[in-house]
Parts: structure tokens; C-alpha cells; sequence
């Protein structure tokens, strides 16, 4: 299990899936990590991307995957 905080403003759920390089890594891996190889529904877009924002970066590739919201 993953916690998120939903961006309802995005059309793109963002999920990391390695601490290490977060801007926050505490708070990153207390939420838990996304795995791609642990999901049967996972799929590899094969496209990365490079987002810039006013206080850093995010990198990455885009995976679809199933999403459940409970509640």
C-alpha cells in the first residue's frame, strides 16, 4: 500500500518509488513505495519525463497502473 495525497488539479497521480532522491526521504518512505514490478497491472510507458518547479525537479517514466481509493 501506497498513502498519496490527491492533487485534484493534475490529471497525473505522482508516486515515488525510491526515497533516496527525495526532496524529503523521511516522509517519502513513511508513506510506503511504489513498486512496479509488485503490480500485475502495471505497465511500462517507456516515456520519461522532466518536470521544473520554482524549488527543484522531478524525473522520471510514466507507468499506468490500476488505483483503488478507499472511503
Amino acid at each position: 500500500m501506497v498513502e498519496v495525497q490527491l492533487d485534484t488539479g493534475s490529471s497525473e497521480l505522482w508516486v515515488d518509488p525510491d526515497c533516496a532522491v527525495s526532496f524529503y526521504p523521511t516522509g517519502c518512505a513513511a508513506n510506503g513505495l511504489y513498486t512496479p514490478t509488485n503490480s500485475f497491472t502495471s505497465h511500462n510507458l517507456t516515456k520519461s519525463f522532466t518536470i521544473t518547479y520554482g524549488i527543484g525537479s522531478a524525473s522520471g517514466t510514466y507507468f499506468t497502473d490500476n488505483v483503488g481509493v478507499a472511503g
